[in-house]
């Protein structure tokens, strides 16, 4: 199991993203903060940008296909990246498993 953060520049691109992984059951749970301030450097000077940040828990099997969803709706200017759930209760875990496709 795995969560998935995506982060995308506008809230309706990150609500309707949200409902389409929810409808074909590629993630069991997503979540948005809509006001998700990112720093970075470049050259020596901070810059910082305000994106929306989806965090979505799913098996890690289901990855490529969210890769996939998110490439034909968004293209490539999305940053996608995984981390490994590696402790979680039995009832999160059941709920993913349930909510998920099967793999």
């Amino acid at each position: 199991m795995i969560n998935v953060f995506i982060y995308v520049e506008k809230e309706e691109e990150a609500r309707t993203l949200a409902l389409v992984l929810l409808q074909k059951r590629l993630v069991a749970h997503i979540s948005i903060d809509f006001n998700n301030h990112v720093y970075s450097a470049f050259n020596d000077e901070l810059k910082e940008d305000i994106n929306c940040l989806l965090t979505a828990q799913t098996k890690a099997l289901l990855f490529e296909d969210i890769l996939q969803v998110v490439q034909e709706r968004l293209h490539d200017h999305v940053k996608i990246y995984s981390a490994p759930i590696t402790q979680c209760n039995n009832h999160f875990s059941e709920l993913i498993r349930k909510k998920t496709n099967t793999v």
